[in-house]
């Protein structure tokens, strides 16, 4: 019943709630691998699982970005982390809430904040 009530044209909107996962964890790397992206983003996988947030990590290098971001979004988790050779210059990563279109970046360090505000 969820699913059919919460769902858009591209996929499901899991309510935090009962979300079988908080966020999705998306490591963008080339099919040579980034080594400091795969790094980081264990790094925040194990950091968030430290803090009891249950995080899907994508780390498939074999699929292009749009194709995890539309996963992503047909999955349906709460929240999106994006971490990319872009964002990780910067020490931030790509947040967006699966309920929302707008794109919002934080820093690596903030993002335990960011699981204290959503809960």
């Amino acid at each position: 019943t969820v699913v059919e009530v919460l769902h858009d044209d591209r996929g499901i909107i899991w309510p935090e709630e009962i979300a079988p996962f908080q966020a999705h964890l998306i490591a963008i790397a080339d099919k040579d691998g980034d080594q400091e992206i795969k790094d980081q983003a264990i790094k925040i996988y194990e950091e968030l699982g430290r803090l009891g947030v249950d995080v899907l990590y994508d780390d498939r290098e074999e699929i292009s970005a749009g194709i995890k971001f539309a996963e992503a979004d047909l999955i349906g988790c709460p929240l999106r982390i994006v971490l990319s050779k872009k964002t990780l210059a910067k020490n931030q990563v790509e947040v967006k809430k699966r309920k929302e279109s707008e794109v919002s970046f934080a820093d690596i360090k903030d993002l335990k904040e960011i699981f204290k505000e959503n809960n």
